[in-house]
């Protein structure tokens, strides 16, 4: 993406927005961030119900906000898009997508494959007893998400430039930060949710969500302590969540609610992967503003945390209004850039997805109007080439009657007759040629017309 776009993650309260730029192959620009608040029954699980009042008030919420680019990246977080691992042979990686369709009902429960577009990322290329395949993420969109997503973009005036999943955009930006050997858990506390990467390297081996993040432990302080939103949020911010977790009891069923889903992930992983078990964990994301959570990550589970603070690969250009903590709250965002899925971005527009025209190209209706007229062309000069022919003949046949006649005027096998007779045959015969009648016609033709005594006489 060589100019900067508008990177867009949707949620049902929060819509965050950050203006980016994939400056090289390791190296992305930020440039803006925002958290914009929205009303409820716009948007319910990555699902867009009024694209209109939602880009109104997007639009508003960008307003003044220093925001320039004019196309849009959208990174998709919705449990109604499927994800699945495949394994398939190592191939040209433009058959990828062909195989990956042709094989979608393996991978998908789906009883109408026609409704789903599928997308994938590649994660490694493997080698099973000699035999390289190829590691796939592979996702199956249902296609009104993607056409809603366009309208929400033609609502905004803005334009599509790609679509993403959630899972491929923190993938990618998680590539920059494990680059080193060994394996890692990497915890992304969102707004929303939790997700648990395992990484090898820069591979990913397993990534899971947890539906518990920051909102739902705001709720519980907000509902125990009997306060609005705001001064619940400002509460998490500046008391210990773990001293919270003590004095009210849906504080500490969130968090224990929370940190035993993770648990439950990673020793899931430690029992698939026993010989090569998770050696850190690193906490990244919207950590900062709950004081104490990492403390009682850190109490809860038999691993070392460590906070990514700063990400590598990202670079900060206004430093007026981003830092490296509001920064760290932007990863599927800043992922979206570097790598995305692009979600059948060719196939919404040809479905007629409201952004688009659905009209066809103006040179094929000109191409067709020529290829029209030059048929009623030819059709005329064949009408009138045979209406000449069929004049000709008719005439030719009218000048035959005169021979007609004189044929039976003279009697006897004489000379004369024999001339006349051969004549008639020949004018016959030059006519049935010219007109190509087929030979057992001009045969019986000859039977009857051509006396014998017209060879010899």
């Amino acid at each position: 993406m060589a100019s900067k776009v508008l990177s867009i993650s949707l949620g049902s309260e929060i819509v965050k927005v950050c203006e980016v730029l994939h400056a090289g192959k390791r190296k992305v620009q930020v440039f803006n961030a925002i958290d914009l608040i929205v009303p409820e029954g716009l948007c319910e699980d990555g699902v867009i119900l009024d694209a209109e009042a939602l880009a109104e008030a997007i639009k508003q919420g960008l307003k003044g906000e220093g925001f320039s680019a004019k196309k849009i990246v959208f990174t998709i977080n919705s449990k109604r898009i499927a994800n699945k691992e495949a394994i398939i042979p190592f191939c040209k990686e433009n058959r990828i997508k062909d195989i990956v369709r042709i094989n979608a009902s393996e991978y998908f429960p789906i009883s109408n494959l026609d409704n789903y577009t599928f997308n994938h990322s590649i994660i490694e290329i493997v080698q099973n007893e000699g035999i390289k395949n190829y590691r796939l993420s592979v996702t199956a969109t249902p296609n009104e998400i993607i056409e809603q997503y366009y309208a929400l973009a033609k609502a905004m005036g803005m334009s599509v430039e790609a679509i993403d999943y959630s899972g491929n955009s923190i993938l990618q930006l998680l590539k920059f930060q494990t680059a080193g050997e060994g394996v890692d858990a990497v915890l992304q506390v969102g707004a929303e949710n939790t997700v648990v990467n395992i990484m090898n390297g820069s591979t990913m081996v397993m990534q899971r969500s947890v539906p518990y993040g920051r909102v739902s432990l705001v709720d519980a302080v907000k509902s125990s302590a009997n306060v609005s939103e705001d001064e619940a949020d400002e509460m998490l911010m500046q008391e210990d969540i773990g001293d919270l977790a003590s004095r009210y009891g849906d504080v500490a069923d969130a968090v224990r609610t929370m940190l035993s889903s993770i648990g439950r992930i990673l020793e899931f992983y430690r029992a698939r992967n026993a010989e090569e078990p998770v050696e850190r964990v690193f906490v990244i994301g919207d950590i900062s503003s709950i004081v104490g959570l990492t403390e009682l990550i850190d109490n809860e589970m038999d691993y070392d945390i460590e906070i990514i603070e700063r990400l590598r690969g990202v670079e900060i250009k206004n430093h007026k209004v981003l830092s490296d903590e509001i920064v760290a709250n932007y990863l599927a965002n800043i992922g979206a850039v570097i790598d995305p899925m692009r979600i059948a971005i060719d196939e919404a527009r040809q479905r007629g997805d409201k952004v688009k025209s659905d009209k066809l190209p103006w040179w094929i209706l000109i191409f067709a109007a020529v290829i029209a007229i030059a048929m009623c062309g030819g059709i005329l000069f064949v009408y009138y080439t045979n209406k000449q022919e069929n004049d000709n003949l008719r005439a030719q046949i009218a000048a035959l009657g005169d021979v007609e006649n004189l044929n039976v005027a003279i009697s006897g096998p004489s000379i004369s007759h024999t001339r006349i007779e051969y004549h008639k045959y020949a004018i016959y015969a030059s006519l049935f040629l010219r007109f190509r009648m087929p030979k057992n016609n001009l045969r019986e033709w000859h039977r009857l017309h051509v006396p014998t005594a017209c060879y010899f006489q």
